[in-house]
């Protein structure tokens, strides 16, 4: 704080000036960042579909699990989330990412 009122401000308060090179496009490295953020959402990208068999195997083990559940006389609800078909029972043990019922936090 200035009580005499003798230094300047800075334009944007908590922004170093001159800017680091980083954040200034055209410089060098600025190119080698926007670079390395491309590849990052690349590699992100490449991951989630990757994953698509995992959600197939979701699936395939809470078919098997509810199937057997829902074959019992008495099912346990605990299981089967109260449904009596098999693929409303597999949606409650399925991640949302492989569609199944929508988490609420």
């Amino acid at each position: 704080m200035d009580p005499w009122g003798l230094q300047a401000a800075a334009p944007f308060p908590g922004i170093p000036l001159p800017l680091p090179p980083v954040f200034i496009p055209g410089t060098p490295e600025n190119k080698a960042f926007v670079k390395s953020v491309q590849q990052i959402l690349q590699n992100i990208e490449f991951r989630d579909s990757a994953d698509e068999s995992d959600c197939d195997q979701e699936w395939e083990d809470a078919y098997q699990k509810c199937g057997e559940e829902l074959s019992k006389p008495n099912p346990c609800k605990g299981i089967t989330g109260g449904y009596s078909n098999i693929h409303d029972c597999a949606r409650g043990h399925v991640s949302e990412r492989c569609g199944g019922n929508e988490v609420v936090w």
